[in-house]
């Protein structure tokens, strides 16, 4: 079911995911291509202040084998953090070279000894007392290690035994010295309170000996080490469809094995479902409609409200949505002239609620002339972004064909925002052989005093609107503006939900249907743009 969408919802609901401070290993899970790295990419742009992102992409680890997995992500985290500001040089103490050659006596006797008998020798004189004091001393230092080893208590013993299995390339329990260098250059960059993450992208993706092997990495480490997480990250947050992974397990291992008793070790708390409606929505608002410089917030909303709705329905992903190239230049024209008789009568005028009929005034019998622009219309800009999208006019109405037979129920609120966006396009579509209908409706008085001259209607959704023009004998007509000059202004100032009612998306790209193939028919698509 898709209610009103509110634009915050998902950065607010993660943040306060991503918040909890026990929340050290995260599972972000979303459909394929429902963008949950454009999320996260701008979630985390938005905080480079205080966060350190480290990103891995192990598709890349697909043709390595499995126990070279762990390489492959130090050799990432190491490049990522060799780009880093705050990898700088560190300045050695300088050392003189006398000092140097005493340290060098000092850890090296038996090299100089060597090197004062081969000099001897080039003298001439025998050396042979000399080597057997030597073969002594080597002697001895092995028979002092192996004492020594004999004289390890228990606790040395297993201690000496993990550091041979830590620097062991490819084990699951592996932190050798590059590793522990990683995680004190990560220190390093925590500099000022900030947090480092490392983000596993694209991890249902894997060769799934890769998948379960990572994670048994992950695993082990937070078992058997002292830190929170491998190379001791804040927080580590694997991006995947939770379900993809289930399906993954249950094939290498039957559907009868445990899956979730498996998958709960490798988060802390919840896993956090990214939906496809959130993603549209974030996206629409946060750079998309900054792109197509749309003027009106229910215009933002009503295109994010309609991708939701083809992905929803798997006609289109919100990769494909973000991978398109939706800069577009909108170019504005007049069309018409129209005209139509206004017959002698009573004008309503209601002055904010469209449904108060208050002050009236009489008109005389005239004709007027009218035109249109198509900036009056702010749902034709939607329209040419949605036809980039799918491609071309024909793939779009191929995708409305398909989702009109589905059913989904419109809130009141999100009628509101529709009605705003659409209904004074689709109110010139409905009347444009009918122009007196454009600009009034006529009602008998009830007291038998003649007719009434009101605002048109439409009926849109299946319900009937006032079409709220903003002419009237306070605010005449000017024939030097369009006659939709006023609407999205008068219609801004309807923003209750009591003044609507439930709807269906069914009923709504139906209509979406009849206003394309007018457009169509009117010859109007060239002329803005789309083909």
């Amino acid at each position: 079911m898709i209610s009103h969408i509110d634009v915050e919802s998902p950065e607010i609901l993660f943040e306060n995911h991503f918040n909890e401070s026990s929340n050290k290993r995260i599972l972000f899970s979303g459909e394929f291509g429902c963008g949950k790295t454009y999320f996260l990419n701008h979630f985390f742009e938005a905080r480079k202040e205080n966060i350190n992102t480290f990103w891995l992409s192990p598709v890349k680890y697909s043709i390595g084998q499995n126990e070279d997995i762990i390489e492959y992500i130090k050799i990432n985290i190491a490049l990522q953090l060799l780009k880093r500001p705050e990898i700088l040089p560190i300045v050695k103490e300088k050392y003189d070279e006398d000092l140097f050659i005493f340290e060098y006596i000092k850890n090296k006797p038996l090299e100089i000894v060597k090197l004062l008998v081969s000099c001897v020798e080039a003298l001439g004189v025998t050396t042979g007392p000399v080597e057997k004091v030597l073969d002594t001393l080597k002697n001895y230092g092995e028979y002092s290690e192996k004492l020594k080893d004999n004289l390890q208590n228990e606790e040395q013993s297993i201690t000496k035994y993990l550091k041979q299995i830590v620097n062991i390339k490819g084990s699951i329990f592996e932190d050798d010295i590059i590793s522990q260098s990683i995680r004190a250059i990560l220190h390093r960059c925590k500099a000022e309170n900030r947090q480092n993450i490392l983000i596993i992208d694209d991890f249902d993706r894997l060769d799934p000996e890769h998948i379960f092997r990572i994670l048994n990495i992950l695993s082990v480490h937070n078992d058997y080490f002292e830190t929170n997480n491998k190379f001791d990250f804040d927080k580590i947050i694997i991006v995947c469809d939770y379900h993809n992974i289930r399906k993954i397990y249950q094939y290498k291992y039957g559907p009868e094995v445990d899956y979730k008793g498996y998958i709960n070790k490798f988060y802390s708390n919840d896993i956090f479902h990214f939906t496809n409606e959130g993603a549209i929505s974030y996206y629409c608002e946060n750079q998309l409609a900054d792109v197509l410089s749309f003027k009106h917030d229910a215009c933002k909303k009503t295109l994010g409200l309609l991708l939701s709705q083809f992905v929803k329905h798997k006609i289109i992903t919100m990769r494909q949505i973000v991978k398109q190239n939706i800069g577009i230049s909108f170019k504005s024209f007049s069309f018409g002239p129209y005209t139509c008789t206004i017959p002698s009568g009573w004008f309503m005028d209601p002055p904010g609620d469209f449904f108060k009929r208050t002050n009236v005034y009489s008109f005389e019998p005239s004709k007027v002339q009218f035109f249109f622009q198509t900036n009056d219309f702010p749902f034709l800009q939607i329209i040419k972004s949605l036809t980039i999208i799918f491609g071309s006019y024909d793939n779009l109405m191929e995708a409305i064909d398909r989702i009109k037979k589905e059913s989904a129920p419109i809130d009141p609120p999100t009628t509101i925002i529709l009605i705003k966006a659409i209904m004074p396009l689709y109110h010139l579509i409905c009347n444009d052989q009918n122009h007196n209908d454009l600009v009034y409706r006529i009602e008998a008085d009830p007291r038998g005093n003649g007719k009434w001259i009101g605002f048109p209607t439409n009926n849109f959704l299946s319900l009937d609107y006032i079409v709220p023009t903003g002419w009237n004998n306070r605010n005449p007509y000017d024939p030097s503006l369009s006659y939709f000059h006023n609407i999205i202004d008068e219609l801004n100032k309807w923003g209750s939900a009591e003044e609507s009612t439930a709807s269906d998306y069914k009923i709504l790209f139906h209509q979406l249907e009849t206003i394309l193939d007018f457009l169509n028919k009117k010859n109007f698509l060239h002329p803005l743009g789309i083909s």
